[in-house]
């Protein structure tokens, strides 16, 4: 199952599927006065893993998945290619009773590209649910989402949707195309 922060132009079935998704959401806790500061990609993914190491409890396990970090020079992106490295992996993956949950993080602003879409939708197909976050509430929310043992963190997030969504899951019996 996939959820979505972001998306992109898709052609087809598989973009009117993925607008009608929408992702876990946690209350916004920006206050009035306080400036929202634009956050880099690399810096989303420093504070995703400290809040990762510290909120998951064990036997759940993460891992990064850091393919897609910068460019790689050509001998490298070639061994790893024949080593059996698949462009459009999520950022992250979390195991916990014998299931996978991916998260792709994306700064503000930044968007799924044409790869990743068709990854998302082959591990959809997989059974592996993938969720793209802009920040560390929509991970929380993926956590309390998918039932994955955390830490709570008192008033920080919450497991119900905003009022209007609903959670970020493709329904029943809807096969995604690509």
């Amino acid at each position: 199952m996939v959820g979505w922060g972001v998306a992109e132009r898709l052609e087809g079935c598989a973009w009117e599927i993925l607008q009608s998704i929408t992702p876990p959401r946690c209350p916004n806790r920006t206050s009035p006065t306080r400036q929202t500061v634009k956050v880099s990609e690399a810096d989303l993914h420093r504070s995703v893993a400290d809040l990762l190491d510290w909120i998951l409890l064990p036997p759940a396990l993460w891992t990064t998945f850091p393919a897609g970090w910068g460019k790689l020079g050509k001998a490298t992106a070639g061994r790893l290619r024949g080593a059996g490295l698949k462009a459009g992996f999520p950022d992250l993956f979390i195991f916990f009773s014998g299931r996978a949950t991916g998260i792709e993080l994306k700064a503000e602003g930044g968007q799924v590209s044409k790869k990743q879409t068709a990854m998302f939708l082959r591990l959809y197909e997989a059974g592996v649910r993938v969720y793209i976050c802009k920040n560390t509430d929509d991970v929380i929310g993926v956590l309390e989402q998918e039932s994955l043992p955390h830490r709570k963190v008192g008033q920080w997030s919450t497991s119900e949707p905003r009022s209007g969504e609903r959670p970020s899951t493709i329904p029943q019996g809807v096969s995604p195309q690509v």
